[in-house]
């Protein structure tokens, strides 16, 4: 390259035609820009302007100190609020400021000012004309010649709304037909150290993958993505996505790997999360806890929710019971008796506060209670955030089954249908959702997390709140959705995380609860992200619907991943070219997705590595 730019003839050409560009426009420098995204196509449709638009972005972390070092030196000269300003960013991390930050330079060549006042419409970016004084590359020529007084800095979010990576061809649609903002998931550099970002959106399922062997920094990956995903400012810990409520996050952890991170969102957000920690006395969540047609004494549930707590049940029975699960005819007593119970009072064990407070696991919420209630108050009588417990629980429906099953005012063949159907439904009175909830889960809030660590180490009690959570979360942002549409706003973008996948797909009902929440719920805008091991911990065909699958791995086991990815589906030739290119040069992140493969890294700084630490996360 360096022989062809010293080429006489090349350089006599280049010189050339910069004096023809010069000629027929005028010179103008970039001198601030106001973070709007502009597609470039749209400088194709002004009509007239002949010029051209020359941007340069350097995102090394070395050029952007000497570029503010350099700055700072001329605002110490000639501009003070300008230097005090900027001594404010030295008493930053400098480390996160070259990290988080890049060098902008424009130049523009228009041949006329109504040009520049419409390129300057669309592209965010001002403009003053300007003579050159800067140092060019090859004298008398335009090739990389810039002006680096007028260098200004970007930071990498807004430098997503430049960027596509050549490796990623998808058209990137900012805004969809319904309002909603594609963003980008996750930023980082590509295998030619170019900077470049990926959205989940874009694709045809917007589902990701994440697999690594233990150690490997999957959690940490995740983190990082869905730090940018939520728009977190890594200085003041503010979730841009959560202020302004265009993302929410469902988080199913196990071991505390999420919990520093989100101890931090929780300095901020405290109001708009919900931690439950990872005692299993402080997960009850009450079966009944259903939406009502109408409030007591007439209270009605809706079919379509005791149709969800008969399914509920059938998947406890089949997988905890030798009986399996109910008949037609055992159903259909099953929904009347539901009905009955929240019908009338009379079939109802109305409990006090003082009473509730006697039992396990509700003490320190009795405790909240009583500071508005007198001990004695019943649960039917709670009002406002305390309702969710003046509903009915199982234990009421079996007690109810028991009374038709031994009663003489019915038929035999129903007798003894609700005598079999209380042979089944009895043994789940000893299950916390039997029970009453000592958590609300009505309330919409912005990030739900839970780590079942220790309670995925007891499968009938794991199956049974992971179950439970996942059709409440669901059911919640379907009903938030179907809402936000009728007002005419746009979709939210929402996150079920499922940490150590394979604990889940062990079990043949969460393997159907997600078969059919992968293809279902995108509409939602729900984006499910499971991380874990290998691709074998998938079944197939969840494995085929999720567009991304993005893999870590290090020198020594590339070759084992690669055998895990061919399990699954025959790498292309071109896969396997982008592939041994990353086992070559040893680059940690291989993405597959709709548009092909990429190779990046995800830049880490040390406060990133700190907040991405384990760490138990207490409920509140």
């Amino acid at each position: 390259t360096t022989g062809t730019i010293e080429n006489h003839q090349f350089h006599r050409v280049t010189e050339m035609l910069s004096r023809n560009a010069l000629k027929n426009n005028d010179v103008y420098q970039a001198i601030a820009y106001k973070k709007r995204e502009f597609n470039p196509i749209d400088l194709f449709k002004i009509e007239g302007w002949t010029g051209t638009l020359s941007m340069f972005f350097n995102f090394s972390g070395i050029t952007t100190q000497h570029t503010f070092s350099e700055i700072y030196e001329r605002a110490q000269k000639i501009d003070a609020p300008m230097s005090r300003l900027m001594k404010q960013v030295t008493d930053m991390s400098y480390d996160f400021f070259s990290q988080e930050f890049g060098v902008l330079n424009s130049i523009l060549l228009s041949n006329g000012k109504k040009h520049v006042a419409q390129i300057q419409a669309v592209t965010g970016i001002l403009f003053e004309e300007n003579y050159l004084t800067g140092v060019a590359s090859l004298k008398n020529t335009l090739l990389r010649r810039r002006d680096p007084m007028f260098d200004m800095f970007m930071s990498a979010e807004d430098a997503s709304a430049f960027f596509q990576s050549c490796k990623k061809k998808i058209e990137q649609k900012k805004i969809r037909d319904d309002g909603s903002k594609v963003l980008p998931d996750f930023c980082g550099k590509d295998v030619a150290g170019m900077f470049m970002y990926y959205s989940l959106g874009s694709n045809v399922n917007p589902h990701l993958a994440i697999f690594a062997k233990t150690g490997a920094g999957k959690s940490s990956a995740l983190l990082k993505i869905l730090q940018s995903s939520m728009m977190v400012d890594p200085a003041t810990y503010i979730a841009k996505g959560i202020v302004e409520n265009e993302v929410k996050v469902r988080y199913i952890d196990i071991d505390h790997s999420s919990g520093t991170f989100m101890e931090r969102l929780r300095k901020n957000h405290r109001d708009d999360m919900q931690i439950y920690g990872s005692k299993i006395s402080k997960m009850k969540f009450c079966l009944l806890d259903l939406d009502l047609i109408e409030d007591f004494p007439n209270a009605k549930a809706s079919p379509e929710d005791i149709k969800g707590v008969c399914a509920f049940v059938n998947v406890i029975l089949e997988t905890t019971d030798d009986k399996g699960g109910l008949s037609n005819a055992e159903e259909e007593r099953f929904k009347d008796s539901i009905e009955k119970v929240f019908a009338e009072d009379k079939h109802r064990v109305d409990k006090t506060i003082y009473e509730l407070g006697m039992e396990d696991g509700y003490e320190e919420m009795v405790e909240k209670i009583m500071a508005d209630y007198p001990k004695e108050t019943k649960l039917s009588e709670l009002k406002g955030e305390w309702s969710f417990l003046n509903k009915p629980t199982l234990i009421n429906v079996i007690d109810y089954v028991h009374s038709r099953a031994s009663s003489n005012s019915i038929d035999e063949v129903q007798k003894r249908t609700y005598q079999s159907l209380e042979s089944k439904i009895s043994g789940l009175s000893i299950f916390n959702f039997a029970k009453h909830a000592n958590q609300d889960i009505s309330v919409d809030k912005a990030i739900y997390h839970i780590d079942l660590g220790e309670v995925s180490k007891m499968q009938k009690d794991f199956i049974a709140i992971g179950w439970m959570l996942l059709r409440k979360w669901f059911k919640i942002d379907r009903d938030t959705y179907l809402e936000r549409i009728s007002k005419g706003l746009p979709r939210q973008k929402i996150f079920y995380i499922i940490e150590e996948s394979h604990n889940f797909f062990t079990v043949p009902s969460f393997k159907v609860l997600f078969q059919a929440a992968v293809k279902e719920c995108r509409k939602f805008g729900v984006h499910f992200i499971f991380v874990s091991h290998t691709p074998d911990d998938i079944p197939l065909d969840i494995y085929s619907a999720l567009s991304t699958k993005l893999f870590l791995f290090t020198k020594g086991d590339a070759d084992l991943v690669k055998n895990s990815i061919e399990k699954k589906a025959r790498m292309t030739e071109g896969c396997l070219e982008i592939y041994n290119q990353a086992k070559k040069e040893n680059h940690s992140l291989f993405i597959m997705h709709d548009g092909g493969q990429s190779l990046c890294k995800l830049d880490m700084t040390k406060d990133d590595l700190a907040t991405f630490a384990p760490k138990e996360l207490l409920p509140y």
